[in-house]
């Protein structure tokens, strides 16, 4: 059963484990308010990457091996915010403040656990971003966790494709980039 969570807006649709879906949500959201927004996807070439401050953890510090994560960025006010409804750290949070508290100390992560990141505009992301939902379902074609109440997402696909957007071998979507240049990525 899908949800909500509150946003600075208004409350948004929200469904545990889509985060992709999510996003897109909250991007939609925030255009329709004429807010600027980015959609972050967070991954690596093993899909093993490590955060921290997230709900789905037991762990103190909230960490979770994700094989990929994504988050909103908005423009609010001067201030990037980040809007993720999966972490601890709240929502909205300030982008430095999400960044240091989802990857403290990455840079002394084994390599396996580094974060890349891939920073999509998010109308690019509304217009094109497109899932079957296929990888939330075992082999038997049984649902992995409950899917959102909405339909599927349905865009252009292509590049935003989900397949493509976590493919760091994939161009198509943009370019990926470090931990250390992930801010810049987002203002910029």
């Amino acid at each position: 059963m899908s949800g909500r969570v509150a946003t600075p807006i208004g409350a948004a649709p929200y469904q545990r484990l889509f985060c992709e879906e999510n996003a897109w949500q909250l991007a939609h959201m925030a255009r329709e308010r004429g807010l600027s927004a980015r959609v972050v996807i967070v991954t690596n070439e093993r899909k093993h990457v490590a955060m921290l401050a997230q709900k789905a953890s037991e762990q103190p510090d909230g960490l979770v091996l994700w094989d990929y994560h994504v988050f909103v960025a908005v423009e609010r006010d001067g201030e990037w915010q980040v809007w993720d409804p999966d972490t601890r750290l709240g929502l909205p949070v300030s982008l430095d403040a999400y960044i240091e508290g989802s990857f403290a100390g990455a840079v002394r992560w084994e390599l396996r656990f580094q974060p890349r990141f891939r920073v999509v505009d998010g109308d690019a992301y509304l217009r094109g971003f497109a899932s079957t939902r296929g990888h939330m379902r075992d082999a038997r074609g049984e649902w992995l966790a409950d899917p959102p109440s909405w339909p599927a997402i349905e865009g252009e696909g292509g590049a935003y494709a989900l397949q493509a957007l976590w493919d760091t071998s994939d161009p198509r979507a943009g370019a990926w980039c470090v931990l250390g240049a992930l801010r810049g990525a987002v203002t910029g």
